[in-house]
């Protein structure tokens, strides 16, 4: 179906969207990424009295009641991993720095954000911060220690992920509806790689927020531009 067409004045109608053609994908609902429980990577806009996630859980609730499978990428680092400032002596969180990666037999140079840490394997703050009977599947991503993930499609290394895998399996889904934390990372680059799967966008604006406003702004623009992505303001 031409997601357009389901689109009006940036109102979202779900009852021209069949589940059977769309899936939804909700980005790293983790309690790190929450302000309002206390997460090393809290996001703003998260904070407790934002209404974020009482519009998560709200918006998801409806979609599972409509009859959409929703499926949910989840941060699942190493203690290790690469991405944090903790193993990298005398850098802070928020610091760049410029590290080596092999890519198709080809080493190159790319520039790597140090995070705090986060979503560690088996942490309080990787758990989901909406109850799991709300998610049909799960998909790991950030596994591999020395590659970052901000896609859920695939690592900074480019290896494909158990959603590349499972959205490839849906002969029939032409669209995804899209939100999570957070806009201007893993948002933006799941969006990014769905599109260039062929996937159809419906990113849903108040149920994403930003590390950067500045930085989310131009991720929406981004996104736009592909011709792919409509932004609604709300699913409901």
């Amino acid at each position: 179906m031409d997601i357009q067409s389901s689109l009006r004045n940036m109102n979202f109608n779900i009852s021209t969207l069949s589940p059977e053609f769309a899936r939804v994908v909700i980005v790293d609902p983790q309690k790190d990424f929450t302000i309002q429980h206390g997460g090393s990577l809290g996001v703003p806009g998260t904070e407790a009295g934002s209404g974020y996630i009482e519009r998560v859980i709200e918006a998801m609730t409806f979609l599972k009641s409509c009859g959409f499978t929703i499926l949910a990428t989840q941060d699942w680092h190493p203690s290790n991993h690469l991405s944090f400032a903790s193993q990298h002596p005398n850098k802070k969180p928020f610091d760049t720095i410029m590290l080596i990666r092999t890519l198709l037999n080809m080493e190159e140079q790319f520039e790597q954000v140090l995070w705090p840490d986060h979503c560690v394997q088996g942490s309080e703050g990787a758990e989901f911060f909406i109850t799991e009977d709300l998610i049909d599947f799960s998909f790991p991503k950030g596994t591999h220690k020395n590659f970052d993930s901000y896609s859920g499609i695939k690592d900074d290394g480019g290896i494909k992920t158990e959603l590349h895998s499972h959205l490839k399996s849906l002969e029939k889904v032409a669209s995804l509806i899209i939100y999570g934390l957070a806009t201007d990372y893993c948002v933006y680059a799941t969006v990014m790689d769905a599109v260039d799967m062929g996937f159809d966008i419906i990113l849903i604006n108040d149920l994403i927020s930003a590390v950067h406003p500045e930085g989310g702004e131009k991720a929406i623009e981004l996104m736009k531009a592909t011709g792919k992505v409509v932004v609604c303001d709300s699913i409901l």
